[in-house]
């Protein structure tokens, strides 16, 4: 009886509020990156203790270049998981861009209107190739790779 009351107290203690793996990153300017759990990474933005959702699930990569952050998206899948698995090898990713100083989002786009804006603005093509998201091409199915353009 004993053990059985240790092992229900473990479950319930371990079981609720954030997760060993849940991380948030200040990007900046009250922007924010929160990875909650496998499916649930997004970039959002706070002010005075309201946080608005800037690009929702799920965000494979991200990076900051002065007052600019740089994303890329796998689209949501909200179908059965064998219809997911299915359509996931079919989607494309999503770029986007965030001008923290003017909070002007552009996104999402297409790889090469992503590409042609970082250009203009100065941001390097190898801007999203960061040590947390070298898996991001397994994620961008079709040659969305995150590297420059092929």
């Amino acid at each position: 009886m004993f053990c059985l009351r240790i092992i229900l107290s473990s479950l319930l203690l371990f079981s609720c509020g954030p997760g060993f793996s849940d991380f948030v990153a200040d990007l900046g300017n009250s922007y924010y990156f929160a990875d909650t759990n496998a499916l649930d990474k997004i970039i959002y933005y706070e002010n005075n203790d309201k946080a608005s959702t800037v690009i929702g699930n799920l965000v494979v990569s991200y990076n900051r270049k002065g007052n600019f952050i740089v994303a890329l998206r796998q689209p949501e899948r909200k179908h059965h998981k064998q219809v997911a698995i299915e359509k996931m090898f079919e989607r494309k990713c999503e770029y986007w861009i965030i001008d923290t100083g003017n909070r002007r989002i552009l996104g999402p786009l297409a790889k090469d209107e992503y590409f042609d804006k970082i250009k203009i603005i100065g941001i390097p093509e190898n801007a999203l190739e960061t040590p947390a998201s070298s898996g991001v091409p397994m994620f961008c199915f079709k040659g969305e790779a995150n590297s420059a353009r092929k």
